[in-house]
Protein backbone atom coordinates (compact mmCIF):
# COMPACT_ATOMS: atom_id res chain seq x y z
CA UNK A 1 0.00 0.00 0.00
CA UNK A 2 1.51 3.25 -0.66
CA UNK A 3 2.17 5.98 1.63
CA UNK A 4 0.05 9.10 1.87
CA UNK A 5 1.92 11.93 3.50
CA UNK A 6 0.00 13.25 6.15
CA UNK A 7 0.88 16.21 8.89
CA UNK A 8 -1.08 18.07 11.42
CA UNK A 9 -4.60 16.67 10.32
CA UNK A 10 -7.48 19.17 10.95
CA UNK A 11 -11.10 17.07 12.37
CA UNK A 12 -12.95 15.95 8.98
CA UNK A 13 -15.68 17.93 10.26
CA UNK A 14 -13.91 21.18 9.51
CA UNK A 15 -12.79 19.44 6.44
CA UNK A 16 -16.12 19.28 5.64
CA UNK A 17 -16.87 23.00 6.35
CA UNK A 18 -14.06 24.04 4.35
CA UNK A 19 -15.24 22.42 1.07
CA UNK A 20 -18.88 23.73 2.03
CA UNK A 21 -17.40 27.61 2.23
CA UNK A 22 -15.37 26.82 -1.26
CA UNK A 23 -18.44 25.52 -3.10
CA UNK A 24 -20.50 28.37 -2.38
CA UNK A 25 -17.55 30.86 -3.34
CA UNK A 26 -16.43 28.68 -6.71
CA UNK A 27 -18.47 28.96 -9.88
CA UNK A 28 -21.67 26.97 -9.99
CA UNK A 29 -21.42 23.73 -10.75
CA UNK A 30 -17.81 23.11 -9.11
CA UNK A 31 -17.57 19.64 -7.57
CA UNK A 32 -15.44 19.61 -4.40
CA UNK A 33 -13.65 16.16 -3.62
CA UNK A 34 -10.98 15.13 -1.08
CA UNK A 35 -8.90 12.45 -2.81
CA UNK A 36 -4.99 11.62 -2.46
CA UNK A 37 -3.06 12.46 -5.30
CA UNK A 38 0.88 12.51 -6.91
CA UNK A 39 3.25 15.11 -6.48
CA UNK A 40 6.90 14.31 -7.21
CA UNK A 41 6.83 10.87 -6.02
CA UNK A 42 4.78 11.29 -2.82
CA UNK A 43 1.55 10.76 -2.39
CA UNK A 44 -1.15 12.96 -0.39
CA UNK A 45 -4.76 13.87 0.74
CA UNK A 46 -6.05 16.88 -0.88
CA UNK A 47 -8.97 19.27 -1.61
CA UNK A 48 -9.00 19.10 -5.43
CA UNK A 49 -12.14 21.55 -7.01
CA UNK A 50 -13.28 20.30 -10.18
CA UNK A 51 -14.52 23.29 -12.13
CA UNK A 52 -17.00 23.20 -14.98
CA UNK A 53 -14.86 23.99 -18.42
CA UNK A 54 -11.28 23.38 -16.57
CA UNK A 55 -9.53 20.48 -17.53
CA UNK A 56 -7.10 21.34 -14.88
CA UNK A 57 -8.07 22.02 -11.16
CA UNK A 58 -6.67 23.53 -8.15
CA UNK A 59 -5.38 21.60 -5.11
CA UNK A 60 -4.95 22.07 -1.50
CA UNK A 61 -3.21 19.47 0.37
CA UNK A 62 -5.60 18.28 3.53
CA UNK A 63 -2.82 18.96 6.23
CA UNK A 64 -2.29 22.55 5.11
CA UNK A 65 -5.46 23.28 6.29
CA UNK A 66 -4.88 25.99 9.34
CA UNK A 67 -8.23 25.63 10.66
CA UNK A 68 -8.76 29.22 10.33
CA UNK A 69 -11.76 29.18 8.07
CA UNK A 70 -11.42 32.40 6.14
CA UNK A 71 -7.47 32.02 6.03
CA UNK A 72 -7.86 29.10 4.39
CA UNK A 73 -10.80 29.74 1.73
CA UNK A 74 -9.04 33.37 0.92
CA UNK A 75 -5.35 31.26 -0.41
CA UNK A 76 -7.27 28.98 -2.10
CA UNK A 77 -9.86 31.54 -3.47
CA UNK A 78 -6.78 34.23 -4.43
CA UNK A 79 -5.26 31.79 -7.06
CA UNK A 80 -8.04 30.88 -8.35
CA UNK A 81 -9.37 34.81 -8.80
CA UNK A 82 -6.08 35.77 -10.19
CA UNK A 83 -6.13 32.97 -13.29
CA UNK A 84 -10.21 32.09 -13.75
CA UNK A 85 -10.53 30.02 -16.49
CA UNK A 86 -6.63 30.07 -17.30
CA UNK A 87 -6.14 28.36 -13.58
CA UNK A 88 -3.21 26.11 -14.37
CA UNK A 89 -3.02 22.53 -12.23
CA UNK A 90 -1.12 24.22 -9.35
CA UNK A 91 -0.73 22.61 -6.06
CA UNK A 92 -1.14 25.31 -3.86
CA UNK A 93 1.19 23.26 -1.55
CA UNK A 94 3.88 24.25 -3.66
CA UNK A 95 3.68 28.34 -3.52
CA UNK A 96 3.22 27.61 0.26
CA UNK A 97 6.57 26.28 0.49
CA UNK A 98 9.30 28.88 0.61
CA UNK A 99 12.34 26.96 -0.18
CA UNK A 100 10.00 26.07 -3.85
CA UNK A 101 8.84 29.21 -4.65
CA UNK A 102 12.08 31.47 -3.42
CA UNK A 103 14.07 30.29 -7.10
CA UNK A 104 10.66 31.09 -9.48
CA UNK A 105 9.59 34.47 -8.07
CA UNK A 106 9.97 37.14 -10.30
CA UNK A 107 9.23 40.89 -10.52
CA UNK A 108 7.20 43.14 -12.19
CA UNK A 109 7.55 46.81 -12.32
CA UNK A 110 3.99 48.48 -12.80
CA UNK A 111 2.24 51.88 -12.46
CA UNK A 112 0.52 52.44 -9.03
CA UNK A 113 -2.46 54.27 -10.54
CA UNK A 114 -2.74 52.31 -12.83
CA UNK A 115 -3.36 48.92 -10.64
CA UNK A 116 -4.65 50.73 -7.90
CA UNK A 117 -7.38 47.95 -7.47
CA UNK A 118 -5.34 45.00 -8.39
CA UNK A 119 -2.69 45.95 -5.59
CA UNK A 120 -4.25 45.78 -2.85
CA UNK A 121 -3.47 42.29 -1.23
CA UNK A 122 -0.21 42.30 -3.25
CA UNK A 123 3.35 42.30 -1.90
CA UNK A 124 4.96 45.64 -3.61
CA UNK A 125 7.74 47.65 -2.78
CA UNK A 126 7.87 51.33 -3.72
CA UNK A 127 10.42 52.08 -6.45
CA UNK A 128 10.64 56.08 -7.43
CA UNK A 129 7.37 56.78 -8.47
CA UNK A 130 6.44 53.31 -9.66
CA UNK A 131 5.83 49.74 -7.86
CA UNK A 132 7.33 46.47 -7.82
CA UNK A 133 5.04 43.39 -7.14
CA UNK A 134 6.33 40.03 -7.83
CA UNK A 135 5.09 36.80 -8.64
CA UNK A 136 6.00 33.15 -8.90
CA UNK A 137 6.76 31.94 -12.63
CA UNK A 138 6.30 28.28 -13.51
CA UNK A 139 7.15 26.89 -17.43
CA UNK A 140 3.77 24.64 -18.38
CA UNK A 141 4.34 21.16 -20.15
CA UNK A 142 3.31 22.80 -23.05
CA UNK A 143 6.27 25.31 -22.91
CA UNK A 144 4.10 28.31 -21.81
CA UNK A 145 4.79 29.96 -19.07
CA UNK A 146 2.02 30.30 -15.87
CA UNK A 147 1.92 32.58 -13.20
CA UNK A 148 0.34 33.23 -9.45
CA UNK A 149 1.01 36.79 -7.55
CA UNK A 150 2.82 36.98 -4.38
CA UNK A 151 0.39 38.17 -1.39
CA UNK A 152 0.55 39.62 1.62
CA UNK A 153 -1.28 36.58 3.12
CA UNK A 154 1.22 34.05 1.20
CA UNK A 155 4.13 35.85 2.17
CA UNK A 156 2.85 35.52 5.91
CA UNK A 157 2.82 32.11 5.08
CA UNK A 158 6.47 32.29 4.63
CA UNK A 159 7.53 34.71 7.18
CA UNK A 160 9.25 36.62 4.38
CA UNK A 161 9.45 40.49 4.32
CA UNK A 162 8.98 42.73 1.21
CA UNK A 163 12.96 42.88 0.84
CA UNK A 164 13.56 39.29 1.42
CA UNK A 165 11.35 38.19 -1.45
CA UNK A 166 12.75 41.19 -3.39
CA UNK A 167 16.73 39.87 -2.65
CA UNK A 168 15.39 36.56 -4.13
CA UNK A 169 13.12 37.98 -7.06
CA UNK A 170 16.87 39.51 -8.24
CA UNK A 171 18.47 36.53 -8.35
CA UNK A 172 16.28 35.26 -10.53
CA UNK A 173 15.57 37.77 -13.44
CA UNK A 174 18.34 36.87 -15.67
CA UNK A 175 18.63 40.35 -17.58
CA UNK A 176 20.07 41.29 -20.70
CA UNK A 177 21.21 44.91 -21.83
CA UNK A 178 21.07 44.88 -25.67
CA UNK A 179 22.17 47.38 -27.78
CA UNK A 180 19.88 49.54 -30.21
CA UNK A 181 21.84 47.93 -33.13
CA UNK A 182 21.66 44.74 -32.29
CA UNK A 183 17.74 45.53 -31.21
CA UNK A 184 17.40 46.69 -34.89
CA UNK A 185 19.06 43.78 -37.00
CA UNK A 186 17.45 41.42 -35.30
CA UNK A 187 14.08 43.20 -36.10
CA UNK A 188 14.88 43.52 -39.61
CA UNK A 189 15.96 39.51 -39.79
CA UNK A 190 12.28 38.55 -38.26
CA UNK A 191 10.87 40.47 -40.90
CA UNK A 192 13.24 39.08 -43.36
CA UNK A 193 14.87 41.66 -44.47
CA UNK A 194 18.09 41.44 -46.08
CA UNK A 195 21.02 43.91 -44.80
CA UNK A 196 24.03 44.25 -46.86
CA UNK A 197 27.69 45.11 -45.09
CA UNK A 198 26.80 48.58 -46.18
CA UNK A 199 23.36 48.61 -44.78
CA UNK A 200 24.90 47.20 -41.07
CA UNK A 201 27.49 49.82 -41.23
CA UNK A 202 25.34 52.66 -41.81
CA UNK A 203 22.98 51.06 -39.30
CA UNK A 204 25.92 51.11 -36.77
CA UNK A 205 26.89 54.79 -37.68
CA UNK A 206 23.23 55.79 -36.98
CA UNK A 207 23.03 54.03 -33.47
CA UNK A 208 26.54 54.99 -32.49
CA UNK A 209 25.70 58.87 -32.49
CA UNK A 210 22.94 58.20 -29.96
CA UNK A 211 23.59 55.09 -28.01
CA UNK A 212 20.51 53.52 -26.69
CA UNK A 213 20.65 49.80 -24.99
CA UNK A 214 17.15 48.15 -24.11
CA UNK A 215 16.88 46.29 -20.62
CA UNK A 216 15.07 43.14 -21.00
CA UNK A 217 15.09 39.44 -19.51
CA UNK A 218 15.57 36.61 -21.81
CA UNK A 219 12.03 36.07 -22.09
CA UNK A 220 11.36 39.30 -23.06
CA UNK A 221 8.31 39.31 -20.61
CA UNK A 222 7.96 41.79 -17.84
CA UNK A 223 11.56 42.76 -18.35
CA UNK A 224 11.35 45.86 -16.84
CA UNK A 225 11.71 44.40 -13.27
CA UNK A 226 15.22 43.73 -14.12
CA UNK A 227 15.56 47.73 -14.02
CA UNK A 228 16.29 47.90 -10.32
CA UNK A 229 18.21 44.84 -9.90
CA UNK A 230 20.77 46.30 -12.62
CA UNK A 231 20.72 49.82 -11.18
CA UNK A 232 24.87 49.13 -9.57
CA UNK A 233 25.97 47.60 -12.72
CA UNK A 234 24.04 50.15 -15.34
CA UNK A 235 25.93 52.75 -12.90
CA UNK A 236 29.52 50.61 -12.85
CA UNK A 237 29.11 50.71 -16.85
CA UNK A 238 27.55 54.54 -17.71
CA UNK A 239 27.86 56.63 -14.71
CA UNK A 240 25.03 58.68 -15.03
CA UNK A 241 22.37 57.76 -17.04
CA UNK A 242 18.34 58.25 -18.28
CA UNK A 243 16.31 55.73 -18.31
CA UNK A 244 13.06 55.56 -21.18
CA UNK A 245 10.22 53.67 -19.61
CA UNK A 246 9.20 51.86 -22.68
CA UNK A 247 6.29 49.38 -21.07
CA UNK A 248 6.02 46.87 -18.44
CA UNK A 249 8.54 44.01 -20.59
CA UNK A 250 11.32 46.75 -21.33
CA UNK A 251 12.94 49.88 -20.84
CA UNK A 252 15.80 51.98 -22.60
CA UNK A 253 18.69 53.38 -21.21
CA UNK A 254 20.32 56.46 -22.40
CA UNK A 255 24.01 57.66 -21.10
CA UNK A 256 23.92 60.86 -19.54
CA UNK A 257 26.80 62.02 -21.91
CA UNK A 258 24.69 61.86 -24.70
CA UNK A 259 21.74 63.60 -23.60
CA UNK A 260 21.32 67.53 -24.44
CA UNK A 261 19.16 69.38 -22.39
CA UNK A 262 16.66 70.41 -25.04
CA UNK A 263 16.04 66.63 -26.05
CA UNK A 264 12.01 66.64 -25.69
CA UNK A 265 12.07 63.06 -23.81
CA UNK A 266 9.18 63.30 -21.87
CA UNK A 267 6.99 64.16 -24.61
CA UNK A 268 8.43 61.33 -26.81
CA UNK A 269 7.73 59.22 -24.32
CA UNK A 270 3.65 60.21 -24.00
CA UNK A 271 3.48 60.19 -27.77
CA UNK A 272 4.81 56.63 -27.73
CA UNK A 273 2.67 55.57 -24.88
CA UNK A 274 -0.59 57.12 -26.18
CA UNK A 275 0.31 55.26 -30.06
CA UNK A 276 2.04 52.17 -29.55
CA UNK A 277 1.97 50.88 -26.09
CA UNK A 278 -1.26 49.02 -24.84
CA UNK A 279 -2.61 50.56 -21.70
CA UNK A 280 -2.24 48.35 -19.34
CA UNK A 281 1.50 47.97 -20.13
CA UNK A 282 2.04 51.77 -20.16
CA UNK A 283 4.86 52.24 -17.03
CA UNK A 284 4.87 56.11 -17.02
CA UNK A 285 4.67 58.98 -19.39
CA UNK A 286 7.99 60.52 -17.79
CA UNK A 287 11.62 59.94 -17.89
CA UNK A 288 13.99 58.86 -15.07
CA UNK A 289 17.67 60.41 -14.41
CA UNK A 290 20.01 57.88 -12.36
CA UNK A 291 22.31 60.89 -11.18
CA UNK A 292 25.24 58.72 -9.61
CA UNK A 293 23.17 58.42 -6.26
CA UNK A 294 19.46 57.30 -6.72
CA UNK A 295 16.91 57.40 -9.84
CA UNK A 296 15.04 60.52 -9.68
CA UNK A 297 12.17 61.29 -11.70
CA UNK A 298 12.68 63.80 -14.50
Amino acid sequence: MKEVKEINIVDKEYVKLFTKELAEKLPEGTKIIVDEYTRTGETYKGIIAKIPGQNMSPIMRVSSLTGHLKKDTNLFLSYYKEHGNNFLNWDINQLMDWEWARSRIMIRLLNPEKNKGYLGDKVTIPFVDLVEMFYISVKTDDGGIASAPVTKELAALWEKTPEDIFVAASANMKPEIISMFDILVEMYKRRGVYLSEDDLDGLRATTNEMPQYVISNTERLNGAGCLHPMISSLKERFGKFYVLPSSIHEIIVMPAENVTEDMPLNQMIAEINATEVAPEEVLSDHAYYFNGTELVSC
